[in-house]
């Protein structure tokens, strides 16, 4: 029954509020690209969307195992969905952008964030029915992605990046650390 956490703007928004003790539904956290949902009687709340964007193509995306593709449109920093009392309500949804499911008990766990999405874990729970705690899920770590015209492009790197040709352009993409020297 909690008031949902504000969001940053250029960063991420705002998580949903939580229902009162008798409905047992949190908020869904909310995404790069839009706010968490709000619970009903039944769903808890569904992390909101993450940002989509254009700089590398989905198939490069899939080759490096980076963000989510769903419909042919690339999201990074999806929100977690929120936990619930499994007795009462569904668990929500992660959003697009690797946002882990909320937990419901130690058989239907919090999800994790998958690697390289930058999405948030799924919210924690406490199943009282089965008198049962269960864990948040852990956030996705992030990645860097740079676009340079390949004219440009030195191909001075360290850290072994992933390369791509993408029209005009040399795509790098960090999983971690590294650097790049024009």
């Amino acid at each position: 029954d909690q008031t949902g956490g504000s969001g940053t703007i250029g960063q991420g928004n705002d998580g949903a509020d939580g229902q009162g003790a008798s409905q047992h539904g949190g908020g869904g956290g909310g995404g790069a690209g839009a706010a968490g949902t709000t619970p009903t009687s039944s769903v808890a709340g569904v992390g909101g969307v993450g940002a989509t964007t254009a700089i590398i193509s989905t198939s490069n995306a899939g080759a490096s195992s980076i963000g989510e593709v769903v419909s042919s449109s690339l999201y990074f920093a999806g929100g977690g969905g929120a936990a619930h009392d499994a007795s009462r309500n569904k668990r929500g949804a992660g959003g697009y952008g690797g946002g882990g499911n909320g937990g419901d008990s130690t058989t239907n766990p919090a999800g994790n964030s998958p690697s390289n999405t930058g999405g948030g874990g799924g919210g924690a729970a406490f199943n009282d029915s089965a008198n049962q705690h269960v864990n948040a899920g852990n956030g996705g770590s992030g990645v860097c992605i740079l676009k340079i015209p390949t004219t440009s492009y030195s191909g001075t790197t360290t850290g072994s990046p992933d390369v791509y040709t993408e029209g005009s352009n040399k795509i790098l993409v960090y999983k971690s650390s590294g650097t790049y020297t024009t």
